[in-house]
């Protein structure tokens, strides 16, 4: 029970998030600021951090890009916004 009774149709048809990371390997593989980020805000995400963090486009860009680390009152912010949002 629970299978597809056409052949080569998977059981399920649900599709995997676009923004979601696919992969977290355990306790010692950190999420990355961008993929925390755009969990938080999938559309926008840049315009979200300028909003949430008072930071400018050009230091936004750079975080999600990964070429200069975001501080972690940055990730802290970003947390707490998805938190808030939990009941």
């Amino acid at each position: 029970m629970g299978e597809s009774s056409a052949p080569g149709l998977p059981a399920s048809t649900f599709r995997g998030r676009r923004f979601a990371p696919k992969n977290i390997g355990g306790p010692k593989e950190r999420i990355s600021f961008r993929d925390l980020a755009r969990f938080a805000c999938p559309r926008k995400t840049k315009d979200f951090l300028v909003a949430k963090l008072g930071c400018d486009d050009a230091t936004a860009k750079r975080w999600l890009a990964g070429k200069s680390r975001a501080p972690d009152r940055a990730a802290y912010a970003v947390l707490a916004d998805i938190l808030s949002r939990m009941q």
